[in-house]
């Protein structure tokens, strides 16, 4: 009996990649079922959201492209902030190896498995995917080189645009909400993304605006979403 099971167990190349495949896209599909049918703005505009697979322990098999990843709120901050530190402080390219010992170094508990990723280069991958790090070939075989794409460098200059277009509304109507404020800061910078500096959503971008004290930001329970001011 436990040799049949261990044998049904197994499973061919070609299934393996097809269930690869499938349990993402069924995330993904459930993810754009909820973004087209919701009501709420934090949902179908700010994308303040995540929809995930998870086995009977509750740990995660799958989870939507987009959006919040399951456990990934704060990981591209926290690879870029890592890898912006090496580029100050060593001469050379800095190699996905030591990107992830530094990244140990600062949380011993670090483990890309329990954000969803099989293995490091598979999460690096991931944010290259999205724009928010480039990955270039290495001298050693399976530790690329880790770069900041070149549009991606000045945060302090998008910073710099959130606060001014708060400013600029607030001057104009009053305090703005969340909704809209980043197709705002587009009509001034049409190619504006938070995730080019390490942000999965634009909530949390502006949240760490408000880390910096650029801005305040309350909940408005009347229209059910955040207003901003200018500090």
């Amino acid at each position: 009996m436990a040799k049949r099971m261990a044998t049904s167990a197994k499973l061919d190349p070609v299934t393996l990649e097809v269930l690869r495949n499938a349990l993402p896209a069924v995330a993904n599909e459930m993810a754009a079922d909820l973004q087209r049918t919701s009501y709420n703005m934090m949902i179908y505009e700010v994308r303040d959201y995540c929809t995930a697979l998870l086995n009977v322990k509750g740990e995660l098999i799958a989870q939507n492209v987009g959006g919040v990843s399951h456990f990934v709120a704060d990981l591209g901050v926290l690879v870029t902030q890592t890898l912006a530190g090496l580029e100050r402080s060593t001469n050379g390219p800095v190699l996905a190896s030591s990107l992830k010992r530094t990244i140990l170094r600062k949380d011993p508990t670090f483990n890309e498995a329990n954000y969803g990723f099989r293995g490091f280069r598979e999460l690096l991958r991931h944010l290259a995917d999205n724009g928010v790090l480039e990955l270039r070939e290495g001298s050693a075989q399976g530790d690329p080189e880790v770069h900041f794409p070149a549009h991606a460098r000045d945060q302090d200059a998008a910073f710099e645009l959130l606060r001014s277009t708060v400013e600029r509304l607030t001057n104009k109507s009053g305090p703005p909400h969340l909704s809209g404020l980043k197709t705002e800061m587009r009509k001034v910078q049409p190619d504006f993304s938070e995730k080019r500096y390490g942000f999965n959503t634009f909530l949390s971008f502006v949240k760490a605006a408000r880390t910096r004290d650029l801005l305040a930001m309350h909940w408005d329970e009347g229209i059910g979403d955040y207003r901003l001011h200018v500090t």
